[in-house]
């Protein structure tokens, strides 16, 4: 028998607009029997299927298997949605993270780290490298004569610490008395050995 508009609308999943009964596009969602329109998925949520049921708020883990109802999903971490009624997330460009499901922007990597959509959260450049300006999807390494940790000698003793070694923002032109080895990418500027000097 065939069934009527009236008996569609009343599943989640489907609208009635003017009695002609049809499946929520993808993106969208009607949650409750016999809505006259869709909803739009909330920002940081996405739904790739036709006929979806619930914004995904309430969702299991389960929701994205293809025997369950279609319901917007949580973006995946390193992905984003702007704008409500997303089919698709996109993924963070390099130089910006997101570490959260359901993110609606990415965040900015501060100087001094660098991000390439792998680990979810930015990453301090290591010793002998720096990235100078914001959003950096690598770090540079240091130039001979140059270290990542700037010399002093009231806190020479920090260069037995490891923490002081990552997230430099810059590299440092050795003082006299010390140098950085020529093939660059040093992280301290070694005192010179004894019978050599400065030039």
């Amino acid at each position: 028998m065939r069934r009527t508009a009236q008996a569609e609308a009343e599943q989640t999943g489907l609208h009635d607009a003017e009695a002609d009964c049809g499946a929520c596009s993808r993106g969208r969602y009607a949650d409750a029997p016999g809505q006259a329109s869709c909803r739009a998925c909330p920002s940081g949520r996405a739904l790739n299927r036709t006929g979806g049921v619930s914004d995904g708020s309430s969702a299991s883990s389960s929701s994205s298997e293809a025997a369950s109802p279609p319901s917007c999903e949580d973006c995946a971490r390193g992905r984003f949605t702007v704008v409500g009624g997303s089919t698709e997330c996109e993924r963070c460009a390099d130089g910006k993270y997101q570490d959260e499901r359901g993110g609606e922007y990415c965040h900015v990597v501060l100087a001094g780290f660098y991000y390439r959509n792998v680990t979810h959260a930015p990453l301090p450049c290591p010793g002998g490298t720096f990235a100078q300006h914001d959003n950096s999807a690598y770090c540079t390494g240091c130039p001979p004569g140059r270290s990542s940790v700037r010399f002093s000698p009231e806190s020479s003793s920090s260069e037995s610490s490891s923490a002081s070694i990552t997230g430099s923002t810059a590299c440092y032109v050795c003082p006299g008395g010390r140098f950085a080895g020529p093939s660059g990418g040093n992280a301290f500027c070694a005192p010179l050995p004894a019978g050599y000097a400065a030039n």
